[in-house]
């Protein structure tokens, strides 16, 4: 009997481990990124499903265009340097700005 006791236990801080994992990963961490990226400038998404394209797919049958969420954050703050977004469990930087652009595509092409 308290051997039982002593392995639903284990079980269940592993569980419970493996819950507050997954919580921390997929959503608290990407959404600190964002809040982080937001405060320099940027315009910010977050997606509390992990895969967000299903979305997205919805939103480009409708208007037709895949990226018509990320053309609406751009046409309602046009002062935007860029675009902040989640993919499960990494946040990405979109940049919209033309000088910021160049300077990614600078920084990318000198690598090669």
């Amino acid at each position: 009997m308290f051997a039982q006791l002593q392995l639903m236990i284990v079980v269940w801080t592993i569980l419970i481990s493996l819950v507050l994992y997954v919580v921390y990963e997929f959503y608290i961490k990407p959404y600190l990124s964002i809040i982080y990226d937001k405060k320099q400038g940027g315009v910010s998404t977050f997606h509390w499903k992990l895969i967000s394209y299903f979305d997205d797919y919805q939103n480009a049958l409708k208007s037709g265009d895949f990226f018509s969420t990320f053309k609406d954050l751009v046409r309602k703050n046009p002062q935007a340097k860029f675009i902040v977004d989640n993919f499960a469990s990494r946040a990405h930087i979109i940049p919209t700005d033309p000088e910021m652009i160049k300077e990614v595509l600078r920084r990318y092409c000198r690598r090669q």
